[in-house]
């Protein structure tokens, strides 16, 4: 396999030289990445992220029936067979397979999880691929199911019940009655309490610390009539202290008096811890959607927010107490963009069917961002919609540096061409009566034009310093120290460079074999600034040389000069004066 972050990764796979872009966006992708050939099934390249997904490095993989050695499983323990894999079914029968769930254990025997999803692409320059993506799901699949467990104990509680008496108590008389229950609870007679015991009696079965809260809630209710709750200890015969709930109803007579209390008591102990597990699963389950990278949320039918974690409410630029019971409508900014969220939340709860969708939305900064959306409807138990869940991770980078990809190979190709045009110039305009200098004069010109492109690769096609160009091919020419340069600094477009290094190179050749840099002492100056017509005036200057005439005849260094000037939208002038040549270019600026 070819190693990461290495210039030579697209030579080792036998993929284009380009292809080392798309292994840069792979790389920064937080999913594992394997790229596999098509039909063999050899893999290609792989991101660091992948080699987790098999529990370290990747065993060798010439072919498809090579995929057994991953160690993938099926949910039941089964392993995979060659065709289970995603990436074999992409890579043989061209199948586009979305978040299918694999399971893997590593070899210090712990099991992760992940969602694995492949398809074929067309890679660079038109060849086929197959291209595999594995996400780690380990953490958000335990939580969901710890919390369907904590949901399962809590329900189970409260199904129970958990009575342990009922009492009534004759408020006038004092006169407190409870059934057989309630005196096996406190290990009262059980014949003391069906025929009464005092309410002094009754409460010396509440906790010592509880009492003084009981007695205030009874006297609160007395005073008020009407429902009575309260929670507190109790001390039972057998086993610790529990924590019990009190319910019932204070009657009262035409005057408002208190009159009778009845009432049943409920063993909450185990609802209280089940409660606790919830809310620690709960807790948990806050914590773990905090942590995860990008924006994960719920909504309600309506599409409000249920729950967020931090990348939401960043995303939408408010607190999340402003988020929470809102629409995308009522809580962002950008109303456009919200619409659009909206009707494709509501198409995924609609026909509850999840989707993997782009998703364009300018944040609170004004930038516009784009996100990869996993939506996924939401059920209850009885498998009904009761709204949406959705996961986004910002893919705004990768989408940048694949429309980058795009304008680089196009700017190549409008490159290539003109250098191709370019040399058609070189060849069908020199002298090619003796041979030998035909070679020697094309080839000077072509080098020039080599390091022209040399300065537009260095700056990624885009735009190239004019004072480094003149510099550059004029230091190939002759010493620095016979060339004197000035001007402020100006940028060329990706067009001009080209021209304009050649316009120099033929300056300087015609200098060498003519003007100042034929003499020892000859020296040149060159220099340049922007006027008011927003045009770029460059003058050559040449000194110290032998006495110059003007030409007999056009030349052809002067003629490609001419048209080299007219390449970049201006125009040249020559004034062969006695002490050297001076040239006079004028272009429009970028």
């Amino acid at each position: 396999m070819p190693g990461q972050g290495n210039d030579d990764d697209a030579r080792s796979t036998g993929l284009p030289q380009d292809s080392k872009i798309w292994f840069a966006i792979f790389e920064q992708m937080p999913v594992g990445v394997i790229v596999a050939e098509v039909p063999s099934g050899r893999l290609l390249w792989r991101n660091h992220l992948s080699e987790k997904a098999v529990g370290g490095a990747f065993p060798p993989t010439s072919s498809v029936a090579d995929y057994v050695r991953y160690g993938a499983l099926h949910e039941d323990g089964r392993p995979f067979e060659t065709d289970d894999y995603p990436l074999a079914q992409a890579v043989l029968y061209g199948a586009v397979i979305e978040r299918e769930p694999m399971w893997v254990r590593h070899g210090d025997g712990e099991v992760f999880i992940y969602d694995v999803s492949a398809s074929r692409v067309i890679g660079p320059q038109g060849c086929v691929l197959a291209v595999s993506t594995f996400q780690d799901v380990t953490a958000e699949r335990n939580a969901q199911r710890a919390l369907r467990e904590a949901a399962e104990r809590v329900q189970l509680a409260l199904d129970a019940g958990a009575i342990v008496g009922t009492w009534v108590w004759e408020v006038r008389e004092n006169r407190f009655t409870a059934d057989a229950l309630f005196a096996q609870f406190f290990g009262f007679d059980p014949e003391r309490c069906r025929t009464g015991l005092t309410g002094e009696e009754a409460i010396l079965g509440v906790h010592p610390d509880d009492r003084d809260g009981v007695l205030a809630s009874v006297v609160e209710a007395l005073a008020r009539g009407g429902a009575y709750r309260h929670q507190y200890r109790v001390l039972p015969t057998h086993g610790a202290c529990r924590w019990v709930e009190a319910s019932g109803r204070i009657e009262v007579d035409e005057h408002g008096e208190p009159t009778r209390f009845p009432g049943v008591l409920m063993d909450i102990e185990q609802r209280l811890k089940t409660e606790r597990e919830r809310d620690q699963a709960l807790e948990l389950l806050q914590k773990l959607m905090q942590a995860v990278p990008g924006v994960v949320y719920a909504k309600d039918l309506e599409g409000r927010m249920l729950i967020g974690n931090r990348g939401a409410t960043a995303l939408v630029g408010k607190l999340p107490a402003d988020c929470v019971d809102k629409t995308d409508v009522e809580a962002l900014a950008d109303k456009a963009a919200a619409e659009i969220l909206m009707a494709t939340d509501r198409r995924i709860m609609d026909t509850g069917v999840g989707e993997q969708v782009e998703e364009a939305l300018h944040r609170p900064d004004g930038a516009l961002a784009i996100w990869l959306s996993n939506k996924e409807p939401l059920r209850n138990e009885s498998g009904e919609v009761i709204g949406m869940i959705s996961s986004s991770l910002d893919i705004t980078a990768w989408k940048q540096a694949e429309a980058a990809r795009d304008l680089l190979m196009r700017e190549v190709d409008h490159c290539a061409r003109n250098a191709l045009a370019m040399v058609q110039t070189l060849v069908r305009l020199t002298d090619a009566t003796d041979p030998a200098h035909y070679r020697k004069v094309v080839a000077g010109r072509v080098d020039a034009m080599a390091r022209a492109q040399g300065s537009l690769s260095r700056s990624n096609w885009e735009r190239s310093v004019l004072g480094e160009v003149i510099g550059e091919e004029l230091s190939s020419c002759a010493p620095k120290s016979r060339f004197a340069l000035a001007g402020p600094r100006i940028t060329l477009s990706a067009e001009q460079v080209q021209p304009l290094n050649m316009i120099m190179h033929e300056l300087a050749t015609n200098a060498i074999k003519f003007g100042a840099l034929s003499a020892p002492e000859g020296m040149v100056e060159v220099s340049w600034r922007s006027n008011p017509e927003r045009e770029v005036e460059l003058t050559w200057k040449e000194s110290g040389g032998p006495v110059v005439k003007p030409p007999e005849y056009t030349g052809f260094g002067v003629r490609l000069i001419e048209r080299f000037a007219a390449g970049l939208g201006g125009s040249v002038e020559t004034d062969w004066w006695a002490g050297g040549l001076v040239a006079r270019l004028t272009w429009p600026a970028s």
